[in-house]
């Protein structure tokens, strides 16, 4: 289906024309029905189609999302619009180094040529700039479901035409908890923004990356897109559609992370299945106890490492993600036990070794075998565990610092 769409998008790029042409032949039939003004916005936006012609490159970075605390809750309070009684959502996030560099400029279709860790490239993909057609490409089982999940959005909402995106460098594992496919999804949005000049907030990335990607048929939440604030720390409160995002002040001492990619598949879908099983309303003791973890007991936690993150006390804050993960376990596993019980994360936070250089540490993002993060007792204390990690685990990992200069 996709090479089929491809090939019907590069086909019918011919026949579209240029922007310049489309608005002027809008802009004379607004004038042949008398509505001067409007024909007059539409010379106006012929005029500088034609201007935009040249078509200018834009250089873009979106970073990947560290969830720290509260994976899970941002879905979760979405269900308040069903059940009031369900607690709202708080997630604690973070901004990563890694992330996807990307060059866009203005043209006539949907056109993405992606780059994957290994230098790899994968394109480029092209679908034309139609609804049905982004559709249908946005339900496909393709990575550029996610940009054209957004592309739709994007067109529902503005009169724009198609944009390139050379996505030449990634830095960002794929399914591994680090929001890879919400950093696309932002990065679409951000391309469209920046390259019609529709002066979309952070805010408003986030906003058309998420109903992008639910395009998409995705289950997520709405935490997974603040990789569009950067990389200061968020606090997020997620209450049914509502979301409230407030920076946290950097620590003056900074927090040494390290996350590990645990080099393991998981499945993600079956993941959030399997704990939306008692959302909205929980009929059994275990649908209870999974509404206390992600309600009144998630709250508590994440208010304790906010004030731990401010402080940059290191110490505390492994010992919160600690507890939080004894929590997950206690929750999450009789739920899907295949891919929460997640032998290769526990042996890691288990090791002896990296719990002489760490303070605690806890799973990422959906959980199970994706990847961990660890908060190191200092920096050379990090980079001994990290090299281990490389050397004797055989595991990718990246460091990740929170404050300081």
């Amino acid at each position: 289906m996709a090479a089929v769409l491809s090939q019907k998008a590069a086909a019918k790029a011919e026949l579209r024309g240029k922007a310049a042409e489309m608005y002027a032949k809008e802009a004379d039939a607004l004038a042949s029905n008398g509505e001067n003004e409007a024909a007059a916005r539409m010379y106006e936006r012929a005029a500088n189609a034609i201007q935009a012609d040249a078509s200018p490159t834009i250089d873009l970075f979106v970073p990947g999302r560290l969830c720290l605390f509260g994976e899970h809750s941002d879905w979760a309070g979405g269900f308040r619009r069903f059940n009031r009684e369900i607690v709202p959502g708080k997630t604690l996030v973070l901004g990563t180094p890694q992330g996807l560099a990307a060059r866009v400029k203005i043209c006539d279709e949907l056109v993405v040529t992606a780059t994957n860790n290994a230098g790899e490239k994968i394109g480029p993909w092209r679908c034309a700039m139609d609804r049905e057609e982004l559709r249908l490409a946005a339900e496909g089982d393709s990575f550029f479901s996610y940009v054209a999940g957004v592309a739709l959005v994007v067109l529902t909402n503005h009169r724009v035409r198609g944009v390139e995106i050379d996505q030449h460098t990634s830095t960002l594992p794929l399914k591994k908890g680090l929001s890879s496919s919400a950093a696309i999804c932002v990065l679409t949005a951000r391309a469209f923004s920046e390259c019609y000049g529709l002066k979309l907030t952070t805010r408003g990335e986030m906003e058309y990356a998420y109903l992008g990607e639910v395009a998409t048929g995705s289950c997520c939440g709405r935490m997974d897109q603040a990789c569009a604030f950067g990389s200061r720390p968020t606090l997020l409160t997620h209450d049914g559609d509502h979301l409230e995002a407030e920076p946290i002040a950097l620590p003056k001492t900074p927090l040494r992370l390290l996350v590990v990619d645990l080099g393991c598949d998981k499945d993600t879908p079956l993941m959030l299945k399997s704990l939306q099983r008692s959302f909205p309303h929980c009929e059994d003791d275990r649908g209870r106890c999974v509404h206390a973890w992600l309600g009144e007991e998630n709250q508590r936690r994440v208010a304790e490492a906010v004030k731990a993150v401010r402080a940059g006390d290191a110490e505390t804050l492994g010992a919160l993600m600690t507890a939080a993960q004894k929590d997950f376990d206690r929750s999450a596993i009789p739920e899907c036990p295949s891919q929460f019980a997640a032998p290769t994360l526990h042996a890691v936070l288990g090791d002896e070794k990296l719990a002489e250089l760490c303070w605690g540490g806890k799973g990422i993002g959906c959980g199970g075998e994706g990847s961990a993060q660890l908060v190191c007792r200092s920096k050379e204390a990090r980079d001994r565990a990290a090299s281990y990690v490389r050397d004797e685990l055989g595991m990718w990992c990246c460091c990740v610092d929170v404050g300081g200069s």
